[in-house]
This record gives C-alpha cells, structure tokens and sequence, in this order.
C-alpha cells in the first residue's frame, strides 16, 4: 500500500513538471508558426503569387479570432486599380488563401500592448504585390506591430513585425 501511495505521489509530482515544460515550448511553436505565416504571405506579394491564374494587388495576414489566423489576397473592385486598391485594401475584394489555427491552448493576446477581445482588425499586415510594401488596416504604413501569446499564465511570448519586414521574436 505504502508503495503504491508513493508511486502515484511520484507520478503525480512528475506530470507537474511536465505540463510545466510543455507550456514554454507551446509558446514557441506558436510564436514561430505565425512569423512563418507573416513571412509567408511577405513572400507571396514579393514573388508576385498568382491566384486561380490572376495576380493579386497583394497578400496579407491576420487574425480572425483568439486562435484562427489566414494569410490573405485582394483583388481590385470593379472599376479600381493596383495603386487604389492597396492604399484602403479593405474596399478590394478580399479572399482566404490559407488558414491555420494556433495549438495547444495558446492564444493571441494582445497587438501593440492592446488587448484583443472582439475586434481583431489590429492584427492585419499587408504586403503590395510586387515590391511588399507594408500597410496596416487603416491603408497606412506603420513602424512595428508586436504580437503577444499566452496560455493564460504569466507565460507568454511576443513577434514584432518591422516596418521593413523583418521579424523579431522574443
């Protein structure tokens, strides 16, 4: 009996320790799966990526809840341009390229300090086919914007977009 008591005392101590290990790593996978994706769609707009044989104004990332997140393209509405479209890409024609969710209980918490709760229109990066020139939602270009996961301890990681495009992640 006392045996059995230590052996599950033993255990129990040792799936603590684990869980503990697992959340930093969780984090990370996070954190690097969507600099990925940033970079991804960063590519996408350099290269000038055709979709469905039509070469998009340009690619761009985003958010679309806590753990949900798409790498975008638009397309000029009827009547407008590249060069109108890329300066308020919100008008054009916006289509999911490719989505992907984040794993393992981490979550997006805030962009530049700002908590997200409803509205995730902060997180959106998009790069102008074919030279990748970077603009936020609002059709300005911004000097960085860092994204910060948690699993909802005082664990947490960040990514900080540059205005040039580089990515840093801490």
């Amino acid at each position: 009996m006392v045996v059995i008591a230590i052996i599950g005392i033993m255990t129990a101590i040792g799936f603590g320790v684990l869980q503990n290990q697992k959340s930093p790593s969780a984090l990370t996978d996070a954190q690097r799966q969507v600099a990925s994706a940033i970079k991804l769609a960063q590519s996408y707009a350099l290269q000038g990526k055709a979709v469905n044989g039509t070469t998009p104004c340009g690619f761009g990332f985003r958010f679309t809840n806590s753990t949900n997140y798409e790498i975008f393209d638009v397309t000029p509405q009827s009547g407008n341009d590249c060069d109108q479209t890329n300066t308020n890409y919100t008008a054009g024609n916006l289509s999911s390229s490719e989505a992907y969710s984040l794993d393992n209980g981490v979550t997006i918490a805030s962009v530049n300090s700002n908590p997200l709760t409803t509205d995730f229109t902060p997180t959106e990066i998009y790069f102008t086919v074919p030279n990748g020139i970077m603009y936020d939602s609002s059709g300005t270009g911004f000097s960085a914007k860092t994204f910060q996961f948690d699993l909802g301890s005082s664990n947490n990681k960040t990514i900080t977009v540059n205005s040039g495009g580089s990515i840093t992640e801490n």
